[in-house]
């Protein structure tokens, strides 16, 4: 088949070669990008709703909340803010050009919030037995909002004392530290359990897959 499909190749003129190469390459971009990027089919919803996105001030994972961001931002209702514990987050102005809503995180009061996403990175640590963002969490779950992480962003919820006994997502790297909290270390991809739904590192799609209708869900049920 390889062969035939050669020939045929061969026996085109110069720019006729050129076409079936752009439309090739434009076949494989666009598959790409359904295979690697959330399919707008799984979201919508979410209209008054505000999520905060919150990174470490330093060595946040740039790909992580790439995903997340772009995810939320494209495919769904939400009024998303990034917020961390820090006035300005530099790293994040030179990489957007100021175009991420940002906020510090000691301006963000829990009523005008309807869920948190904790995106993990090796900066995390820098953040444990913080008072501001303790708070926050600890607000979120005493108000029954839905409070999320994304890889070594579990050591968060663990650290706000907030998830003894609840089952959180956890990489190797802070899984000593979530059990010495008191939370449950569990291996897999997405899970959710009461308030909280964790994921995994590179389960980003599938994590705001399930993220959307379990926000929509806490709604519902507390009559936000």
């Amino acid at each position: 088949m390889w062969r035939q499909l050669s020939e045929i190749f061969e026996s085109f003129s110069g720019w006729r070669r050129l076409l079936v190469v752009f439309c090739v390459l434009f076949v494989l971009a666009f598959v790409s990008a359904r295979c690697l990027q959330p399919g707008i089919d799984w979201y919508g919803g979410l209209e008054d709703c505000t999520v905060v996105i919150f990174v470490s001030r330093i060595n946040w994972n740039e790909q992580k909340f790439d995903r997340i961001y772009h995810g939320l931002s494209q495919h769904t209702h939400a009024d998303i803010i990034v917020s961390s514990t820090v006035d300005r987050l530099p790293a994040l102005e030179s990489r957007y050009d100021r175009r991420v809503p940002f906020r510090p995180l000691k301006d963000i009061s829990v009523e005008d919030v309807d869920a948190v996403i904790l995106v993990g990175g090796t900066g995390v640590r820098y953040h444990f037995g913080d008072a501001e963002l303790q708070e926050l969490v600890r607000d979120m779950a005493g108000a029954g909002r839905a409070l999320a992480s994304v890889g070594t962003g579990a050591a968060l919820l663990s650290d706000a004392g907030v998830a003894v006994d609840a089952e959180l997502v956890t990489p190797r790297d802070v899984r000593e530290k979530v059990k010495e909290d008191g939370a449950v270390a569990v291996d897999e991809r997405i899970h959710i359990h009461d308030i909280f739904i964790t994921a995994s590192v590179g389960s980003e799609r599938d994590f705001l897959r399930e993220f959307v209708p379990f926000v929509q869900e806490l709604q519902e049920e507390a009559s936000w």
